[in-house]
């Protein structure tokens, strides 16, 4: 255990015993001046120097004890004994148990509630509400969690139950023009801390005794801290960037002064801040006046500049609706133009493949035609140079007979002639034409043809 340690626990004993000697007031200078006429010169003199040697330790980080340690935890010791046989003397039945069955509450501070305990009623130790057993305004136990009952046989190990509330809690204080920033701007304001009670025997035993001067020995340290950090910093970035610099206050505290506090710090705030100096505090409000209204005239800014943006957005998304619109329109027309289109080519195919049919029937046609003209001609030819009647007469006579005897001699006259047995018939009508169109043969007299058989 550190010499602070010793100290305080020491002194807290000093100030029990004190209290209990009827002694008023908030710690030792107090108590001892209250009761004075009970001690002796040199007893009060002696508890007026440790309770020095006690303030400067707890609320001066920079102070070193230049005397022998043990030897002043030694005194503090023996002032602790002094003070209690005058305490026996005076109240040689304090040590008996409380008989009374009613439980009484007395509170101490925010921290504390005393109880004197009844038989047989139960009370709890939790990690929110410790419960500490107290004999003589000495703490003789802190119990674990649990519930506990004074049994009727209890023969007064203590005679007060103590429950120490463990917290978190917040405590806060003003600022004095005493902190200054980088910049050398003094500044007041509002400070807080967040506290809870370490849950730890020595520091449940602390609390309950001296809950007020532990809270003034944190108070005091956590403003040192803040100090600290004030000096590294301009006003600016503390009062800009508060919760990076409680932040801050917070591990310089941790790192240099929590060492002997029973209490344990969760968090430090800074709730208000301002310049001591009129003048400064006038201009800085100017200057933030400045500021809001540049805010608010960004802000309003910004709200117009979306504005815009989502109205050209809108804007923009209707006209690229519109083009897809006109897209769909221009593809349907080109689609509907295309299928026209083909339809037309297909009805023009259709058409030319019709003319080409027909040109080629026609083409066949004419060369049926022609063939048929040149077998005409043929014919017309081979019939012109039979000159004799009676020989195209025989030609007919053949050709109108195409079985039997005959045929044969139709085909005979046929080869002879070069004409097709097919063409009789056209040979035939031929030959009718012919005869039709040519001058008759004059008959012969039968004087020449007898005639000329005679001779």
């Amino acid at each position: 255990m550190s010499f602070l340690e010793d100290t305080i626990k020491s002194t807290a004993r000093i100030e029990e015993r004190l209290d209990h000697l009827g002694g008023r007031g908030s710690g030792i200078y107090e108590l001892a001046s209250s009761v004075r006429p009970r001690l002796s010169e040199s007893l009060f003199t002696r508890i007026r120097s440790i309770a020095t040697v006690r303030n400067k330790l707890a609320h001066e980080p920079d102070y070193r004890f230049d005397g022998n340690e043990a030897e002043f935890v030694a005194s503090c010791e023996a002032v602790v004994t002094e003070l209690g046989e005058l305490l026996s003397s005076r109240h040689p039945d304090k040590s008996l148990p409380n008989t009374e069955h009613i439980m009484e509450t007395t509170t101490k501070n925010n921290w504390v509630e005393f109880k004197t305990f009844s038989y047989w009623e139960p009370y709890a130790s939790t990690r929110e509400r410790r419960a500490i057993q107290i004999l003589v305004n000495t703490p003789v136990k802190v119990l674990e969690d649990g519930v506990y009952i004074v049994p009727f046989f209890h023969q007064g190990e203590f005679d007060t139950i103590g429950f120490v509330s463990m917290g978190p809690r917040r405590i806060s204080f003003d600022l004095s023009g005493k902190t200054v920033t980088k910049d050398g701007i003094a500044f007041q304001g509002e400070f807080a801390l967040e506290l809870s009670v370490q849950d730890k025997p020595e520091s449940v035993q602390m609390i309950a005794l001296h809950a007020q001067e532990q809270e003034e020995l944190i108070r005091d340290r956590a403003f040192v801290s803040l100090q600290a950090v004030a000096r590294r910093h301009t006003y600016d970035t503390l009062d800009t960037e508060r919760e990076r610099m409680m932040t801050e206050v917070l591990a310089e505290f941790t790192d240099k002064y929590s060492d002997g506090c029973a209490f344990r710090v969760n968090a430090v705030y800074l709730i208000t801040l301002e310049p001591q100096d009129k003048d400064i505090r006038e201009a800085r409000l100017k200057d933030t006046q400045a500021a809001e209204r540049d805010a608010l005239a960004i802000k309003e800014a910004e709200r117009r500049f979306q504005q815009a943006e989502r109205e050209g957005k809108a804007e923009l998304a209707e006209a690229k609706t519109q083009l897809e619109i006109e897209k769909l329109k221009k593809e349907h027309e080109l689609e509907l133009e295309k299928k026209r289109a083909e339809h037309a080519m297909e009805l023009l195919l259709k058409r030319a493949e019709l003319m080409k049919t027909e040109a080629g029937q026609m083409a066949v046609d004419m060369q049926m035609v022609m063939n048929f003209k040149k077998h005409q001609a043929e014919i017309e030819k081979i019939i012109a140079e039979i000159q004799d009647k009676r020989s195209r007469d025989m030609l007919k006579a053949v050709f109108s007979f195409t079985t039997g005897q005959n045929s044969i001699l139709g085909s005979f006259a046929a080869n002879q002639y070069g004409i097709k047995l097919t063409d009789g018939d056209k040979v035939t009508k031929e030959l009718d034409k012919f005869d039709e169109t040519k001058d008759p043969e004059p008959p012969k007299s039968p004087d020449a043809s007898d005639k000329t058989e005679v001779s």
